[in-house]
Order: structure tokens, then C-alpha cells, then sequence
């Protein structure tokens, strides 16, 4: 880790990592280290800070609860920083609305990006979501769904609903306005 750089981005992947900040402090050394831009000598000063603290992992349970897509909106659109071309995200949430994971699930160019649906109905699978929400950006342009986005958005919802996992958005972000739109609160 740097110490002089912006570490938000590593604490972002940490807490998509392991999903909380109790999880976090419970991580073994190995697998905080196979998180990028997480070193050794960093792996062990969170274990120390950990230790220090006498921390109980579930009094550190800090997992976002999302009932909103504003909620959703406001938690997400720091991922999107710095980033200049199409990529999505999903959000997976247990049965609580609580936040299990934040996966990267595509990177395409600056106006487009392809979405493998089983990809993500595998990852969500296999964090054991109970519900999940989308996120892409549009990177030079506002963030009004296209046709393709309305798409996609109900395969998506056709192939998640197929598994039992529950569709609650697709969150649409423009960089060049630092704005987003909720298809589900825009009637998409």
C-alpha cells in the first residue's frame, strides 16, 4: 500500500472483497495480501490494528444496507472514478439488502460494453446473492438509458429472477455529468 497515494480505491476493493469491514479485520494475512495495491507490511498492520482494538467481527459489521437506489447511486459512484471507458458493475446484496460484494464484471470502450449475463448469474451464485443490482457507465455521455440498455436490462432481470435471485436495478452513471439514473425509479 502507499502510504503517500489515495488508498480509497484499495479500501474500496477490501470492503467488495470481503464485504464488510469486520470481514476485513477477520481476513487472513494471505488473502488480504492477494488483493491489489495490499502489500505484507500493510496485511499486518490491519491485522495489528485489528488485534489492538480487540475487535469482534460483528461488532465491526459495517455492510451497507441498500432499500434505495439512491442508496445504491451514492455507494457506487466513487467505482466509477477515473475510469473512461464503459464497465459494469454488480452489486451483490443478501436478503437483507445488505452488501455482499461489489464485482467488476465487463470493461468495453468508451461507448459500448458486452455484459455476459451468465457471468454475473455465476458470480452472484456464488456469493450466495439474494438480490443484486447493475451498474455501467456511460463515460462521455449523460445517463439516459439506450435501446440496447433496456435490453439488456430485461434480460438481466429475466435470467436473475430464472435463479431466484431478485432484480432490483439497473443504475446507469455518466462520468462527464457525475450523475446516475435509476432505470427502475426512471420507469425504464
Amino acid at each position: 500500500c502507499n502510504a503517500q497515494g489515495n488508498t480509497n480505491g484499495v479500501a474500496h476493493a477490501l470492503i467488495s472483497q470481503f464485504g464488510s469491514l469486520g470481514a476485513v479485520f477477520s481476513a487472513p494475512i494471505s488473502e488480504l495480501v492477494k488483493v491489489k495495491g495490499i502489500a505484507e507490511q500493510s496485511a499486518f498492520l490491519i491485522k495489528f490494528v485489528s488485534d489492538l482494538m480487540g475487535a469482534k467481527m460483528s461488532e465491526f459489521d459495517s455492510r451497507e444496507s441498500f432499500h434505495t437506489s439512491d442508496a445504491l447511486g451514492d455507494y457506487m459512484m466513487p467505482f466509477f472514478e477515473g475510469i473512461g471507458v464503459e464497465t459494469t458493475f454488480v452489486v451483490a446484496l443478501d436478503d437483507n439488502r445488505k452488501l455482499i460484494r461489489v464485482i467488476k464484471v465487463s470493461e468495453g470502450s468508451f461507448d459500448a460494453v458486452a455484459i455476459c449475463i451468465p457471468k454475473i448469474t455465476r458470480e452472484l451464485i456464488g456469493c450466495g446473492a439474494c438480490a443484486a443490482a447493475i451498474f455501467h457507465n456511460h463515460p462521455l455521455g449523460a445517463a439516459i438509458p439506450s435501446v440496447k440498455d433496456l435490453q439488456t436490462t430485461n434480460k438481466i432481470q429475466l435470467a436473475l429472477e430464472s435463479v431466484g435471485i431478485e432484480f432490483v436495478d439497473h443504475i446507469i452513471v455518466s462520468n462527464r455529468d457525475r450523475d446516475y439514473v435509476s432505470m427502475r425509479d426512471s420507469g425504464s
